[in-house]
């Protein structure tokens, strides 16, 4: 059964305070803000939480009949990372004629697929990003105990923290935008994990899909142990996603109770 609905938690409360602006006028950025000197409007900033929803959404329906989540690259004829995990889900959002452009067995830049780089789908263009054409701001977690893995596919099961406890995709900072079709994701730095992200919208914050459907705007202010924590998939661990949305004038604190760090 295909699964359509995407549970973007109190998202119209969040984009407002978010990006400080209404429906039609656009703010200033923060200090944290690396995209420009104006915010994006509401609008743009529901479009990019509706798209990395719409992306969660399709990974679960890929599921449902592979009872795996994909990995996170098709691989060569030679069993290399070829082509992104952004085009195996090309059939479960509506895009099969363009999937069967591929050649499944061929690298992202082959002569045959890299021209196939300008057909980006407009569901993996972030409407708050400036960058290029055919690049994405939606990136896969990449860790060892990521959801999307690199050679063996991860079934529901296997993610023991919970679905919902658990970080799919995250929209990164421009500097980090690839090829939508390349097997390139992001992998948090070991020192500072949240370096890439929540550069795109003001208050520092960034969009988070979990491996449930859930869409998230949260601050790059979090205490890294939280973020390290919501990356991996059987760590153990809770997230209280209420302390780690972006909320007027909070105070930061821990997503993860004290007995669970």
């Amino acid at each position: 059964m295909r699964r359509t609905q995407t549970r973007l938690a109190s998202w119209s409360c969040l984009i407002v305070l978010a990006t400080g602006c209404n429906k039609s006028e656009p703010s200033a950025t923060d200090a944290q803000g690396s995209a420009a000197a104006q915010g994006p409007t509401r609008e743009q900033a529901e479009a990019s939480g509706k798209n990395v929803g719409k992306l969660a959404m399709a990974t679960l329906n890929y599921e449902s009949p592979h009872k795996a989540y994909p990995l996170r690259s098709l691989k060569t004829k030679d069993g290399k990372p070829g082509l992104s995990w952004r085009v195996a889900l090309l059939p479960f959002l509506g895009e099969e004629a363009l999937y069967e452009q591929f050649k499944l067995d061929e690298p992202w830049d082959s002569p045959n697929n890299k021209p196939l780089v300008a057909k980006m789908p407009s569901v993996y263009k972030s409407p708050v990003s400036k960058a290029g054409a055919g690049f994405t701001n939606y990136l896969a977690v990449a860790t060892p105990q990521s959801v999307l893995a690199e050679d063996q596919p991860v079934m529901i099961k296997h993610i023991t923290d919970g679905t919902s406890q658990t970080a799919l995709l995250l929209e990164v900072n421009d500097d980090r935008a690839v090829p939508w079709t390349k097997p390139a994701d992001f992998t948090p730095d070991s020192a500072q994990p949240l370096t890439g992200l929540g550069g795109l919208h003001p208050k520092g914050a960034f969009i988070v899909g979990t491996a449930s459907g859930d869409v998230y705007l949260v601050k790059s202010s979090m205490d890294p142990k939280t973020f390290t924590a919501m990356c991996t998939r059987n760590g153990d661990e809770i997230i209280g996603w209420d302390a780690v949305r972006v909320q007027a004038d909070a105070p930061a604190q821990s997503a993860i109770p004290p007995e669970r760090k």
